[in-house]
């Protein structure tokens, strides 16, 4: 259903508009009285007519180009083919070290049509493995290398609960050559994660979570290592890191490796967590000692600590698109030179060409002139050098001389651009792969994860349907749930719940509003009893916010203030019930029930600043299998919980409650139910 009703302009057909002029000719032309088709005047009424008809069908005929610009003046427009990408990882079955330059094509034996990829990025061919894979904290280590070489298994680059000096290390099997570059790939495991934040295709602008220190072994110990490329942003997400071999970088033995005679020893790196980590900035005054203590319990590390899949050795990406430079173009009259003529018409060899990959350049005279993409020419000037590209046929069209330049007479066009995407890229795992370089028949690719992220162009009538999606869709922070939204979009991040609270801060006295102000309260998605975002997640969340604000409006973004609750509590087992298993089951729910994410009577969260109520405890023992009867329930928390005066627990109003453990005594089989209350 269109937005606004769209009015049918071609409502009138030419024995219509002939009745309506012939009588109208009674008032405008009373002498006129010869109203037969034999009149000469007649005759023009109804050539005039028969004009009006085309010029009425006309207005009633909307083009594609009508709904494309339609579509832009409320900055929606058809998304264009997306080529896929994969993780290569090439080996030499000559044993060969060599140089493999960016845009090397490969094809994909797919069993149809052979698919064209090329590499992303300059990767140099080592011959050499990882030797090991040791993930070491709090004193204690883990030597990880077959899970590392194993698809089925992930690992934790720092331990479950990242701590300072937390370290993965990275062992190599032969010296790694000085100074040349390596590329190292990092794949996450990330299966059972919810998928980022979007919002309206805006950019991830995401920082690392913390600043890792990268180091190299030495004879005289480990010195930092500076990264060229940090592709997984602080191990955020999968991607590869590349860095330069320093020539002082040697072999040395690790007490976490497996002690031989001789000990090993290995060319190594390692990644490391800081030895303090970065707490949330507090205000100097203003807040109460639990807020002050309940601040200074997130880590500043992770929201949700890195798993790593694998680590890997000469990867690098490519994608599912073809460089094509110096492309000498051809006009549809087949000559490869511009005749003077207005809106001339240039064609690409491949197609589709992606968006914003394209370069023209025009010779005129001994020069060669850079021209300019354009949506349309509605606004260039009869000087403007510029064209407008149709991917999906690879045509380009240049301006008539009063909506851009026209391509003068004799001109030479060449081009530079990217063709390829599509759907038809996404491949599975272990595809059959070669290399277009007969010089290169010696090496293999592999890809163990599938081919991502290929998209064929979207059709216009669906970026029609799309469109009344989009305006619909909150891109101004009005009211709380305008905030609450925006905040959980944000792109990049997982953010699992937002809270905005208007008019409030946290040091700001109750009874006291604070003018023109949204304090929002942000828990990022974790598998932690008590998720805590650090400082940049919290800046993150409040940039995007920023960018969306009435320019009046003054917006805080915060950590939620956590309450620890314990429930101690006394039930009689039903008949044939194991006190051990119930007393496990009980526990386990009371843990599920105070869960900021999970929690709550509806599963998806503690609410916001709602106090704990025994009666809902107890509801919720009763709903165990297994217990007869809640005989005896109490409550307690810490110094962010207030006690009312039946015992029930108050939090403040940007508070969630957690729990780490409960008391639960389980009696025999009563025969009758007596409650203390």
């Amino acid at each position: 259903m269109p937005i606004v009703p769209i009015p049918d302009l071609d409502d009138k057909r030419y024995a219509d508009l002939v009745r309506e002029a012939v009588a109208s000719l009674a008032v405008r032309a009373p002498a006129w009285t010869d109203h037969n088709a034999s009149d000469p005047g007649i005759t023009l009424v109804e050539l005039f007519a028969w004009l009006a008809e085309m010029q009425i069908y006309g207005l009633n005929c909307l083009t594609p180009d009508h709904y494309r610009t339609f579509l832009r003046l409320v900055g929606i427009r058809p998304v264009p083919a997306v080529p896929a990408t994969v993780a290569l990882t090439l080996s030499s079955t000559a044993g060969r070290e060599l140089m493999i330059p960016r845009g090397t094509r490969l094809t994909a034996e797919t069993g149809g049509e052979p698919l064209p990829f090329e590499t992303t990025a300059d990767l140099f061919l080592l011959n050499n493995r990882i030797a090991a894979v040791i993930s070491a904290w709090g004193g204690g280590f883990r030597n990880v290398t077959d899970a590392n070489a194993r698809d089925a298994f992930f690992f934790p680059a720092f331990g479950e609960q990242p701590a300072p000096g937390g370290t993965l290390l990275i062992a190599f099997e032969r010296m790694l050559p000085a100074g040349r570059e390596v590329r190292l790939a990092i794949d996450l495991y990330e299966a059972d994660l919810p998928p980022v934040g979007a919002h309206r295709g805006e950019p991830a602008a995401v920082v690392p979570p913390v600043d890792l220190v990268w180091e190299y072994s030495t004879e005289a110990g480990y010195r930092r290592l500076d990264l060229l490329e940090d592709g997984t942003t602080g191990l955020t997400r999968s991607g590869q890191i590349l860095f330069s071999v320093p020539a002082d970088m040697t072999a040395t033995t690790s007490p976490y490796l497996p002690a031989t005679v001789p000990a090993p020893r290995f060319p190594m790196i390692r990644c490391r967590l800081p030895e303090e980590s970065t707490a949330v900035p507090l205000p100097s005054e203003g807040l109460s000692a639990c807020r002050r203590a309940a601040a200074r319990q997130g880590t500043g590390f992770y929201e949700i600590p890195p798993r790593i899949d694998s680590i890997r050795l000469n990867t690098v990406t490519a994608r599912q698109a073809v460089s094509v430079v110096d492309e000498n173009l051809v006009s549809s009259s087949g000559t490869d030179w511009g005749n003077g003529m207005p809106g001339q018409v240039v064609s690409l060899a491949r197609r589709p060409a992606m968006e914003g990959s394209l370069r023209v350049r025009v010779l005129t005279g001994t020069d060669w002139e850079e021209w300019a993409e354009r949506d349309n020419l509605d606004a260039s000037g009869p000087t403007d050098r510029h064209f407008v590209l149709d991917p999906a046929v690879g045509t380009i069209l240049f301006g008539d001389g009063r909506n851009g330049r026209v391509l003068p007479e004799g001109a030479r066009v060449r081009a530079d651009y990217l063709s390829g995407g599509g759907a038809a890229g996404n491949l599975r795992p272990l595809a059959s792969w070669r290399f277009d370089d007969p010089l290169l028949a010696d090496l293999a690719a592999r890809n163990d994860a599938s081919a991502s992220g290929g998209r064929d162009a979207e059709p216009l009538e669906e970026a029609i349907a799309r469109a009344p999606l989009e305006l619909r869709e909150v891109d101004r922070a009005i009211t709380s749930d305008d905030f609450e939204y925006l905040a959980l979009n944000t792109p990049g991040l997982r953010v699992a719940r937002a809270r905005a609270l208007p008019l409030w801060e946290p040091e700001a006295p109750e009874d006291r509003p604070v003018p023109a102000t949204v304090t929002v309260v942000v828990v990022p998605w974790s598998f932690t009893p008590r998720p805590y975002p650090g400082p940049r997640f919290l800046r993150a969340v409040c940039d995007h916010l920023d960018r969306h604000r009435l320019v009046t409006t003054r917006v805080r973004v915060i950590p939620p203030l956590y309450a620890q609750v314990t429930v101690r509590t006394r039930v009689s087992a039903g008949e044939g019930v194991r006190p051990e298993e119930l007393r496990a089951r009980v526990a386990e729910r009371l843990l599920e029930f105070l869960h900021p994410l999970k929690g709550g009577e509806d599963g998806t969260g503690w609410p916001f600043g709602r106090g704990v109520y025994r009666s809902e405890i107890i509801a919720a023992i009763r709903e165990v299998s297994g217990v007869e009867c809640v005989l005896e329930t109490t409550l307690s928390g810490d110094t962010c919980t207030r006690v009312d005066g039946e015992g029930n627990l108050m939090i403040d109003r940007d508070a969630l409650v957690y729990s780490e453990r409960h008391e639960v005594d389980v009696t025999a089989r009563s025969g009758r139910c007596t409650v203390t209350y």
